[in-house]
């Protein structure tokens, strides 16, 4: 919840399983109701940075996202872009350094989201909390993050992410 800071860095099976069905919902919906939910996690942060504490590597990529604006740095300093439009500028701002996390063929986040042939919800969740080292205060955010990955998939995410022009297939909104 925005404001509040957890520190807890996992999740219990309950959580875990809400965080999934959330994720699947998501999908369903396509990128843009996720562009959407990340917008609306992140404008408290926005609007009052001072108030609403962000771990620093998120904070980091806010204020990126924020200076960089999209054409309308007034409207996202002030929060009052609409949500998927600071969700899909914070998305196209982080998702090169998710890749670095997430993409090194010889890493252990990379082995473990493949090992079963086809990612699963849960790992990509896991790997985004402890990517992030956010807890629950961010489930939001974490949610939105693995919603687009999962409807890329990651090998596309990976790929996708080499270079910073173009979109993904299958990344379109429903």
């Amino acid at each position: 919840m925005p404001g509040q800071q957890d520190t807890q860095s996992e999740f219990d099976d309950i959580e875990l399983s809400l965080l999934e069905a959330r994720v699947q919902s998501l999908r369903v919906k396509g990128t843009d109701s996720a562009y959407s939910l990340l917008g609306s996690e992140l404008r408290p942060y926005i609007r009052n940075p001072e108030v609403a504490p962000l771990p620093v590597p998120l904070k980091e990529v806010l204020e990126e996202s924020v200076a960089a604006g999209n054409g309308a740095s007034e409207e996202f300093r002030a929060g009052s872009a609409p949500d998927d439009r600071i969700g899909k500028q914070f998305w196209e701002i982080y998702r090169s350094q998710l890749r670095t996390s997430l993409c090194d063929p010889k890493g252990d986040l990379y082995k473990l989201l493949v090992s079963e042939g086809k990612t699963s919800t849960k790992a990509i969740i896991t790997a985004l909390v402890v990517t992030l080292g956010v807890g629950t205060a961010f489930a939001g955010v974490i949610c939105g993050l693995a919603a687009i990955i999962l409807e890329i998939g990651l090998r596309s995410f990976c790929e996708w992410t080499e270079s910073p022009a173009g979109e993904p297939s299958g990344a379109g909104s429903k």
